[in-house]
């Protein structure tokens, strides 16, 4: 933070959880909706058909995904991972189950995937909102604005999100945030432009039109 960055510097950067730990944060240009209905098995499906257009997009770096409730990741294979996501949507109960979806590489700070969330029917009352985010490196977004735009349109359209974010983040592992803080406190107190997204606060507090965390 003391010395000028550009996009290509600020993709190199690494920042680990102590001197001599393992690298836990960096920085990436993030996409983020959040919308309601995720409780409804036609909103589930519109999400898979969300990271399977950001997998086709980036096929080389996104070669792995998540299914529900596994602890580890499967290489994505010839046929795709769609089909096992859409078993996975008619199977479980959506009053009483919620889904999640990821799509990414081995790296767990990797600068390329996408990852969503959909509540079930019984949780809608506490979190209205699921979400779908994904995120790219700041050196794509730069380059390539208009094809990340294009991107959240079409997501736009799949979701009809009620708000989003699109900007520069700080980049965790997904849903390590707030193991944290002291990392990503002193990025966001100093440049306030960025945004944070936790997912789990943003989708608690959007509420009350709650459009970033910082």
């Amino acid at each position: 933070m003391t010395e000028p960055n550009n996009y290509p510097s600020l993709d190199r950067i690494r920042v680990a959880s102590k001197p001599g730990g393992k690298d836990v944060m960096t920085f990436a240009v993030s996409a983020f909706l959040l919308f309601r209905g995720s409780e409804k098995p036609d909103v589930r499906l519109a999400l898979v058909d969300a990271l399977n257009q950001y997998q086709a997009r980036f096929p080389e770096h996104v070669t792995h995904y998540q299914k529900h409730m596994a602890r580890r990741m499967t290489a994505i294979g010839p046929d795709g991972f769609t089909d096992t996501y859409r078993a996975e949507v008619a199977k479980i109960d959506p009053a009483f189950d919620d889904w999640a979806g990821t799509v990414r590489n081995l790296d767990p700070l990797s600068q390329y995937g996408a990852t969503c969330l959909a509540i079930c029917e019984n949780s809608v009352r506490r979190y209205p909102l699921g979400y779908f985010r994904a995120w790219y490196p700041c050196t794509y977004a730069k380059t390539n604005a208009n094809d990340i735009i294009d991107q959240v349109i079409s997501w736009c359209n799949l979701l009809r999100p009620e708000q989003g974010q699109v900007g520069l983040t700080p980049l965790f592992e997904w849903s390590m945030e707030r193991s944290y803080p002291r990392l990503y406190w002193s990025a966001l107190s100093r440049f306030n432009g960025m945004e944070f997204n936790w997912a789990f606060g943003l989708t608690e507090r959007a509420e009350s039109g709650l459009k970033s965390e910082n």
